[in-house]
């Protein structure tokens, strides 16, 4: 056997993490023992790249598959979405309040839109109100500062 063959065979075994036989000579015959031990090692070595190509197929199957449901999942949040915004414009086509109908700071739909509400208070629309009980006549009422006010003048 020649010395170029030996050191193919050196690097092969290295190649596949098999211990390289430190006394191989060029003049050297292979022993039995050691071909078997080589076989024995490349069959296992193949057994596990096959085990693992099956276990990566399968689990890209399996990605795939959820990649699937992702995009039905999606596909379903997109419709109810579309179908919670039809509910919301339907339920509110016929209301026709502007920002100005709608308290300050408070919020309500109309045709489908929120509006968040700009009118005054009854607080801030009577606060330079300065009438008392007693410039408003008897059992006649008026707002001062958004308080009700009952008159007490006779």
């Amino acid at each position: 056997m020649s010395n170029r063959y030996i050191t193919t065979l050196s690097k092969m075994l290295a190649g596949l993490g098999l211990p390289v036989p430190t006394n191989l000579r060029a003049d050297q015959i292979l022993t039995v023992d050691l071909l078997d031990m080589m076989a024995a090692e490349v069959k296992t070595i193949t057994t596990e790249r096959q085990l693992y190509l099956e276990e990566t197929e399968s689990l890209t199957g399996q990605v795939a598959i959820l990649e699937g449901q992702v995009d039905t999942l999606e596909g379903q949040v997109d419709t109810l979405t579309l179908q919670l915004t039809d509910a919301i414009t339907l339920g509110t086509a016929d209301a026709d309040a502007t920002t100005a109908d709608i308290a300050a700071g408070k919020t309500a739909y109309v045709n489908g839109v929120k509006l968040v509400g700009t009118a005054p208070t009854l607080a801030e629309l009577t606060a330079d109100a300065d009438a008392t009980a007693a410039d408003i006549v008897v059992d006649k009422t008026a707002y001062v500062a958004g308080v009700k006010v009952v008159g007490t003048l006779v």
